[in-house]
């Protein structure tokens, strides 16, 4: 049993010493992939739909602006109105209106006709406010658009219903103790208390973002997916020491003593050590650039640097996990092609389903559930948990899981091929 333990021993050093003689092929190959990881990951960035700059919907107006009441309403929304924020009102021309529409420049636009300021001063609906989107501009902004201006179009009318019905009455009833220009003065100070209750309404309802997946925004949660994203291609570099191999080697050492699952595991642990020694140096140039390009991680409570290095803690398991799954990838896969295209197809594909390309909430519930369980996206969560600074006993103990799972099955793989090899030998 001695002799067993120190000839593992002596294999896992032996395993460590050949880690280190590829080392520099590792660095330049793992800093390809960080730099292609980062460039996505900028790219993802930079299109974040969630900044302010993204929000507003364009929508035209197309009217007379000689009419005064026409730019005072249109200047009022642009500047005062809380809206601004989410729509942006331009004013143009019909056939630049048509023509941006078709382009996919504008949303929809509103063509108020002339004479529509005084049928509203007068109290009257014969003349209506045109609006015009496309017929096949279907999605949720669409139906944001169409939602607000029903909205509009039923708050004008209702409340100048109310003022024209608030002033019939005070003339029928209190004619006596009302003049005409008392009586006017009172729909105009009604007018405003609607045109003060609009200009509020943000004070009415409160804003809750619920985020990604987990609760995490659009960039806390791509900081996690590109994280693994690059974990899943780094075991790429690692294919000399695990392709093209010699199974005699194997067969003297289980004469030695050393099983199959101990060859594994020194072997396997190599490869996670040195990957969880590399995420180090990951976290810290990510960290670095996120703070040089002035990227803002609404989780980040420190500054980029220090915040990235306190996912180290949880990228620990989340590398054993991931390393575990492809070492049984590299024992089902011996050669040096085989090995190397089956890894890269595996790790893109494990990042697609994970979530790395496309958020894992945008995936049916079924996959989402499958996903989770498979050990990029159990890895995936533990990164997600340590970014929020908790901790999910379930998924730690599945990544705890699929390690001795993984391993037991490549052991598996090696004795079963190694016994192959010997009857063929015998044969």
């Amino acid at each position: 049993m001695r002799e067993g333990i120190s000839g593992w021993l002596i294999y896992l050093r032996l395993q460590g010493k050949r880690v280190f003689r590829l080392l520099p092929a590792i660095l330049l190959i793992g800093a390809l992939f960080l730099g292609t990881v980062l460039l996505v990951g900028r790219s993802f960035f930079l299109s974040d739909a969630s900044g302010a700059e993204k929000k507003a919907v364009r929508l035209g107006v197309v009217g007379s602006l000689d009419d005064p009441m026409l730019s005072t309403a249109v200047a009022t929304l642009q500047n005062l109105d809380t809206s601004r924020f989410a729509i942006t009102l331009e004013t143009m021309s019909e056939e630049e209106a048509a023509s941006a529409l078709r382009r996919g420049e504008l949303q929809a636009y509103i063509l108020i006709p002339d004479g529509f300021y005084d049928a509203v001063n007068y109290y009257r609906n014969d003349v209506q406010i045109t609006y015009v989107s496309t017929a096949g501009a279907v999605g949720i902004g669409t139906v944001m658009i169409n939602e607000i201006a029903e909205a509009v179009g039923a708050l004008l009318l209702e409340s100048e219903n109310a003022v024209y019905g608030m002033q019939s009455y005070a003339s029928e009833r209190f004619g006596d103790r009302f003049t005409d220009g008392a009586i006017g003065d009172l729909g105009f100070r009604m007018s405003l208390r609607y045109a003060s209750a609009i200009f509020r309404r943000e004070s009415m309802y409160e804003v809750h973002e619920t985020g990604l997946t987990n609760s995490l925004t659009f960039r806390g949660y791509y900081v996690c997916a590109l994280l693994l994203l690059f974990l899943l291609l780094i075991a790429v570099p690692f294919s000399p020491l695990h392709t093209d191999r010699d199974d005699s080697l194997f067969r003297l050492l289980r004469v030695r003593g050393i099983s199959c699952f101990a060859q594994v595991l020194a072997e396997y642990l190599a490869l996670a050590v040195t990957v969880v020694l590399l995420t180090v140096l990951v976290l810290f140039l990510s960290g670095t650039l996120l703070q040089t390009a002035g990227f803002t991680i609404p989780e980040f409570s420190a500054s980029p640097i220090s915040s990235m290095l306190s996912l180290f803690p949880a990228c620990i398991p989340a590398v054993f996990t991931v390393c575990a799954m492809q070492f049984l990838l590299y024992e089902f896969f011996t050669g040096a092609v085989s090995g190397i295209l089956v890894q890269v197809l595996a790790a893109l594909t494990a990042a697609y389903i994970s979530g790395c390309f496309y958020p894992i909430s945008y995936f049916p519930k079924t996959m989402q559930f499958l996903s989770n369980l498979l050990p990029a996206g159990t890895a995936r969560l533990l990164v997600e948990n340590g970014l929020l600074g908790s901790f999910d006993a379930a998924v730690f103990a599945r990544a705890l899981l699929w390690i001795p799972v993984c391993l037991a099955l490549a052991a598996l793989s090696r004795r079963l091929s190694g016994g192959q090899e010997k009857r063929r030998a015998a044969a």
